[in-house]
């Protein structure tokens, strides 16, 4: 594992499908659609449970190794940040989302820096 407070959203492959095709009959025109993937999940805890699921004794067959976590890695996901609103759609686990705007000078650079994160 990276680290130990890494968390995760999951969804089963299902649950996912359905949601984007229920969303995409929802669609003006350039909405962004944000899907409540439930509560995030501790990859620790995860582990453990899998192997503890698997017939092994934690404690005796094995360790859990931490390797640091890789640039660009995030501990957590966001669906959203405080700069952004979501409004409701008929669906109770699909939301819209709404960008804020950034102003001139400041949102270029943001713009600039994303990308070249993304190199």
């Amino acid at each position: 594992m990276t680290h130990p407070d890494m968390v995760r959203y999951f969804m089963t492959i299902s649950e996912a499908a359905q949601l984007v095709l229920e969303a995409s009959t929802m669609g003006q025109g350039g909405e962004i659609f944000i899907l409540d993937m439930g509560e995030p999940v501790s990859i620790l805890n995860l582990a453990k449970e899998t192997i503890t699921l698997s017939g092994l004794n934690l404690s005796k067959t094995s360790n859990i190794v931490f390797t640091g976590v890789r640039a660009g890695e995030k501990l957590f996901e966001e669906l959203r940040t405080t700069d952004e609103d979501m409004t409701k759609t008929r669906h109770p686990k699909i939301f819209i989302g709404q960008n804020c705007r950034i102003p001139g000078r400041k949102g270029t650079r943001s713009i600039r820096a994303a990308r070249d994160l993304g190199r």
